[in-house]
């Protein structure tokens, strides 16, 4: 339960403005004309959605479909946020939130949780909500319906939530403690430097003083009467919408929700909601602000705009969602390209229009700058605002911004048998909220076509230049605070947009990339020499030069196909840790640099309307790939592949970019406690060893090297020979046999021993280890990780056992740490389990608290556990692990990614954890979690780090 961050792009469109998606052309009818929306044309809706009314005033949406089959989503949306909160109520909207789930009508304490684990749906998971400065929402998801009592007991606590939440005192007392480690939490950098910009953002306005999270003063002494008068007044029938989206016949769950509600009255009283506006202001706003825990520098250019909605209605309003779309998807690949070059004017940098909050929208450019570069970095984001103002975009921009826009649209089109309940009930809400059309992916394709047909050059140039001005602007900059560094002065930032503004600047000239990706007649191939029945119904295929297919094909998704590849090795096989530390580049690296003879920024525009997508990896155990894409786009996928092996691109000047980057930032990075505290945790559970979690450092820049990355890359990308590609989703074995035998069958390989993991492995220090530590922290807490590692043989019934321990673990903590003792937000339980090369575990438990509290918390997670280890598991916790376990295993069977990752671990790791696997779950007991807990959690390898604010470790 976690308040809505506000940020400069709260798009209220989802399935319109999807257009950032990447997207391929279908005919749903005859052909479409151009055509205007004329004024006033009304938009379609979804006519499959029952909408309507109860006697009490609240609306309704229910919407039957039918993946994942036997399951609902239950969402309750309020047109009431923290803006309706009064002075001595700052903070209660969202305190209102959490107290929904402490007791109710029907659901006394904490029997709402209780009873809905039993059935599988999980607190935080599965059953959460979400506090905005505008509207609340409470949702109860992935509900099974498995027997009727269970759409009953869901129904009861909508209504509960809309009228009957208990607020009892003691409740409220206990909740209290909860919510102020919620806030402490995050009370971070970003928080902070967010309340200090906010007057300047929302110009002094009541949003400035609407944080969500309150302050903890409020919080601990509001009087009981002021939570209760904020729930009687607008928690209340004409402000409410239900949402229920799933497998279900729509009359029948009609009458039993309007069965279950009849009980809720209209409201008596209907206290307006107070009109909050922004004032206008004619020359630019300006914050600058620093903070000592922030990592970067950011800079920020905002443009208040009247919201669309307020402007356009129907058809109309559609229209000018998409002109707005396209002028920032043109606007980021300028900012994409420039970021790429040497010396540019900031590390990263992006724009767009979207809806902020009810009384505007914004266009906004924002970059992150170099260290003492924030002028520098203002100035470019507005030269490109200028440049985009004065000279426009080109028509070959707009071009490819309306075939990326189209091929997602049609993409969403193909999947839209499946889409799952959650890609439905957001777009129902944005209706109640403000009358935003939801569409069938019917309407969508038509509307979409026919929209982008009529949009032209001129228009979309005409709305971008009138989004930058001086008039309702506001600058925002934020700065790492710096010992003796001064921060920009008001008159220096309003002076570079002076100069900017009456500077000459030259038009955006746009570079075409055609032909096609690589030449194809040089490949000389290589026939499937095998082709065998594979696991979990796939067929593998065995080429010639010693790479492995395999295939499960499938109907989860339409427009999908995903791959993975991998060879035993990876940095297991590196002797030297300085060689880590280049390894250690790749990822960022290749997300700057392209691939065979085109840069990043050429093969973005030669890619235009494809879905494919492919990324090299060096793992601590494997090499490989990983990829997606359209069935239409599957050649693509395979020419990246076989480019990416035989053609990588290592330039001088994408390494001197990335160098920049990481320079740039680590002076700010390496002062984070974020950072100080991983840091801390992994120097203390390896015992110093350098081979493992190399952070960036300075020592760390100064090693690597553009050739020694390129030697490694190569080395580990040069004999395919065993290397085994995965693809499953929509795709045959007959389709993708030759395109195996054309590329993959074109990869170097060469006979030898079979790839093996290597030697160079890293283990945990053994015994009980403390590192308890301080450090400078702006907001006084305490930080608290105990990791429990050993050897434990592998077996599928002790993974699940693994599991139950973790999950029971959580729920305790929940319990007596949280609820209890009120002494944190929540306690984070993880767990590794692996296989191979050595059959291993650790459990990592986490939390933060007051700095005063947790030597009384920290004994708690190892009472627990002894407490398990000793007396197993009690039958309620059984059952409510073993439903949830089998909820969540039935329905990842209806995702790619999960048949993905069971043959990943049956081919790379011998791993079978499909099979049998209900069987397993059903046979856990109390003594079998027990006996795993004590021979786990005995071996007494124990490593405890807690981070203190500096002056109270000593």
């Amino acid at each position: 339960m976690e308040p809505q961050k506000t940020t400069l792009m709260k798009l209220r469109r989802p399935n319109l403005l999807r257009a950032l998606l990447p997207v391929v052309v279908l005919t749903l009818t005859g052909p479409v004309h151009a055509q205007k929306p004329a004024p006033g044309e009304t938009a379609p809706v979804d006519s499959s959605v029952r909408v309507g009314q109860l006697p009490s005033g609240i609306t309704y949406y229910l919407k039957h479909n039918a993946k994942p089959a036997r399951r609902a989503d239950f969402h309750i949306y309020y047109k009431v946020g923290a803006i309706q909160e009064e002075e001595s109520q700052n903070g209660l909207a969202h305190f209102l939130e959490h107290m929904a789930f402490n007791g109710s009508q029907h659901f006394p304490g904490n029997s709402m949780i209780d009873w809905l684990s039993t059935v599988g749906v999980r607190f935080g998971e599965n059953l959460n909500a979400a506090t905005g400065q505008e509207q609340t929402t409470y949702m109860i998801t992935n509900v099974p319906l498995t027997r009727p009592g269970i759409v009953d007991s869901a129904l009861l606590i909508l209504h509960d939530w809309a009228g009957h939440i208990a607020l009892d005192t003691a409740d409220i007392d206990k909740e209290r403690g909860v919510i102020i480690e919620e806030w402490r939490q995050g009370n971070n950098a970003q928080r902070r430097i967010f309340e200090k910009q906010a007057p300047v953002l929302y110009n002094n306005s009541l949003y400035a003083r609407r944080n969500v999270i309150g302050n903890p003063e409020v919080l601990k002494t509001f009087k009981y009467q002021e939570l209760r008068d904020f729930y009687r007044k607008w928690y209340r029938p004409d402000l409410q919408a239900f949402v229920i989206v799933g497998d279900f016949d729509v009359d029948s769950m009609e009458r039993k929700l309007r069965r279950t509600m009849a009980d809720l009255k209209p409201s008596a009283v209907r206290t307006p909601k107070a009109t909050v506006t922004v004032a206008d202001n004619e020359r630019p706003l300006v914050s600058v602000t620093s903070d000592p825990e922030l990592t970067a520098t950011s800079v920020q250019v905002l443009f208040r705009e009247r919201p669309l909605a307020e402007r356009y209605d129907g058809m109309e309003r559609i229209y000018h969602e998409y002109i707005r779309s396209l002028a920032g998807r043109m606007l980021n690949e300028r900012f994409s390209e420039l970021s790429r070059r040497e010396n540019a004017p900031f590390l990263g940098a992006g724009g767009g229009y979207g809806s902020v909050v009810e009384p505007f929208d914004a266009f906004f450019v924002g970059g992150t700058a170099r260290e003492g570069e924030a002028l520098r970095t203002l100035e470019a984001l507005y030269t490109e605002a200028y440049r985009m103002k004065r000279g426009g975009f080109t028509q070959s921009e707009l071009d490819r911004a309306k075939t990326e826009i189209m091929r997602g649209t049609e993409s969403y089109f193909e999947n839209r048998n499946d889409r799952k309940n959650g890609e439905f009930a957001g777009a129902y809400m944005e209706h109640f909220e403000d009358g935003t059309p939801y569409l069938s992916p019917e309407q969508d394709l038509r509307i979409t076509r026919r929209v982008l047909d009529a949009v032209t050059l001129e228009e979309v140039n005409a709305v971008a230049a009138e989004w930058v001005r001086d008039r309702n602007s506001a600058i925002l900059i934020s700065l790492p605070e710096k010992a003796g560094a001064a921060l920009p002065t008001e008159a220096e930032v309003l002076a570079v947009a002076e100069r900017v503004k009456n500077a000459r600047i030259e038009a955006y000239e746009d570079s075409v990339q055609n032909g096609e990706l690589m030449d194809v007649s040089c490949l000389e191939g290589a026939p499937v020499v095998k082709t065998e029945a594979g696991k979990y119904g796939s067929t593998v295929l065995t080429l010639k030069n010693g790479v492995r297919v395999v295939v499960k094909p499938t109907e989860l998704k339409a427009d999908e196909v995903q791959m993975n590849a991998f060879q035993k090795g990876g940095q297991s096989t590196v002797a030297e840790a300085t060689d880590l530390y280049n390894l250690g580049m790749l990822p960022a690296y290749l997300g700057l640099s392209g691939v065979g003879d085109f840069s990043h920024t050429e093969l973005d525009k030669l890619l235009t309307g494809k879905i494919a997508a492919v990324r090299p990896s060096i793992g601590s155990l494997s090499q490989g790939f990983s990829g997606s894409c359209s069935p239409k786009d599957i050649e693509t996928l395979m020419q990246l592949t076989y480019l990416y092996y035989t053609a990588p691109r290592f330039e001088r000047s994408d390494w001197n970019v990335l160098m920049n980057q990481y320079r740039s930032l680590l002076p700010g990075v390496v002062k984070n406690p974020n950072y100080i505290l991983q840091d801390s945790l992994f120097r203390t559970v390896y015992g110093h060893n350098p081979r493992v979690f190399m952070q960036l450092s300075e020592q760390v820049l100064d090693t690597v090297s553009l050739e020694r990355t390129e030697q490694l890359y190569r080395r580990f990308f040069s004999n395919a020979d065993g290397m085994t590609f995965i693809f499953v989703g929509n795709i045959s074995v007959d389709s993708l046999r030759p395109l195996a035998e054309k590329y993959l069958g074109s990869l170097p390989a060469r006979k030898g021993k079979e790839p093996q993991w290597g030697d160079y492995l890293v283990l945990p220090v053994p015994g009980r280890v403390q590192n308890v530590y301080g450090t400078p922290l702006e907001t006084p807490k305490a930080t608290a990780i105990e990791l429990y590692t050993g050897e434990l043989p592998y077996t599928m019934a002790r993974s699940i056992n693994l599991e139950a321990i973790r999950y029971i673990l959580e729920m305790r903590y929940t319990k007596s740490i949280r609820e209890e003792k009120g002494g944190t937000y929540g306690v984070g339980v993880s767990l590794t389990y692996q296989k191979v090369p050595l059959p291993r575990f650790a459990f990592q438990i986490f939390f933060e608290t007051d700095t005063t509290r947790v030597g009384e918390l920290l004994p708690l997670v190892e009472q627990e556990i002894r407490a398990l280890s000793e007396g197993g598991a009690t039958e309620e916790e059984l059952t409510k692990t073993k439903e949830f376990f089998l909820k969540q295993y039935r329905d990842g069977l209806i995702h790619n990614g999960t048949w993905m990752g069971y043959l990943t671990s049956w081919y790379l790791n011998d791993n079978d954890r499909h099979t049998d696997y209900e069987a397993a779950v059903r046979a856990l007991t109390s003594e079998t979690i027990r006996r795993t807990a004590a021979e786990t959690f005995g071996q007494d390898n124990v490593c405890t780090v807690v981070q203190l604010p500096e002056a109270e470790s000593e």
